[in-house]
């Protein structure tokens, strides 16, 4: 091939091998493939053909230590395998994952460690991206959670049970509690007061997510509770969302929502000393301690056993993460 393709086509390669050989992340080499995922090299007689160069791919594993918080792990543990953008979204997928066996905000603490079987490409411009996370292991006060990639956006654990429950552990996805459900002395009432939820701090315009399916009940003003959003579940359940800065789009009453749909987002609204989410769920009309209430719900739909891995790939995308 010459010209400028031919030119580019070997300035890429140049890159790829760069990219192979560097850090000593590769974990074997028949790992690594040239990937055509877009189109075949076509020229259909045309005078100017349309010429795309399949990107190279390798397989990496990345080790992280939490000492802060998830996001602060991925970005310093996978520094050598990927620039800064990826690294957010290596720790949202991640977040994403594992957040129905995992409270982010209180089950992590320092020493907790993650590990991710990573698949990296390389664009014609060569620039590294994350294109998929094939498994992944995240291990919480010495007990390990796996995951290991069933289809694309979907998961299962090492007995093949989805990780994806009936309902999420909390609204937000990277968020820190900033008040529990109890008694609480209340900053701007200067009294003790029962406090019916949780309170997450989250900076403005944070997305707010439905935690389950459901249909809305209520989505505007209500006094104190500022911008509010109520969805009712099955089973007698309804949660609310509170001190809203505003609604995301077809957030009204009697629209359906699904788990995870971002219903609106985080604001200072209401009875409100600064930016943060009040969350409340009441289970026959009587309020309950979100956290509890979701994590048991959660227990309950995880507790059956999942197909059986009968041709061990499962077993060796895990074994790939090493120990």
């Amino acid at each position: 091939m010459t010209g400028p393709v031919g030119l580019f086509a070997r300035r890429l390669s140049i890159v790829a091998v760069a990219l192979l050989a560097c850090g000593g992340l590769i974990l074997e080499s028949s790992l690594v493939e040239r990937r055509a995922r877009d189109r075949e090299l076509t020229d259909r007689a045309s005078a100017d053909p349309y010429v795309r160069i399949p990107p190279l791919a390798d397989t990496v594993v990345v080790r992280a230590v939490v000492r802060s918080s998830l996001r602060d792990a991925i970005h310093a543990g996978a520094a050598r395998a990927l620039p800064v953008p990826g690294r957010a979204e290596l720790a949202w997928r991640l977040a994403d994952v594992f957040e129905y066996r995992v409270d982010m905000s209180r089950d992590l603490v320092p020493g907790d460690e993650v590990r991710v079987l990573l698949e990296r490409a390389l664009r014609p411009d060569g620039s590294v991206y994350a294109s998929d996370m094939l498994a992944a292991r995240l291990t919480v006060a010495g007990s390990p959670i796996e995951a290991v990639r069933y289809r694309r956006g979907a998961y299962v654990d090492r007995r093949g049970h989805s990780l994806r429950a009936t309902f999420l552990r909390a609204p937000l996805n990277f968020r820190r509690v900033s008040s529990v459900f109890g008694m609480r002395y209340h900053p701007i009432l200067d009294r003790w007061r029962e406090h019916r939820g949780i309170d997450y701090a989250a900076p403005t315009g944070t997305p707010v997510r439905s935690v389950g399916d459901g249909v809305v009940l209520f989505a505007g003003w209500r006094g104190s509770y500022g911008h509010l959003v109520e969805v009712a579940h099955v089973g007698g359940m309804i949660t609310r969302y509170a001190h809203l800065r505003g609604y995301a789009r077809g957030t009204r009453p009697g629209a359906r929502v699904r788990v995870g749909q971002t219903i609106g987002f985080v604001g200072s609204t209401g009875l409100s000393t600064g930016p943060h989410l009040h969350f409340e769920m009441l289970v026959n009309g009587r309020y309950t301690d979100p956290r509890y209430t979701l994590e048991a719900r959660i227990r309950d739909r995880l507790r059956h056993r999942g197909p059986p891995d009968r041709d061990g790939r499962r077993a060796r995308l895990l074994a790939a993460l090493g120990s």
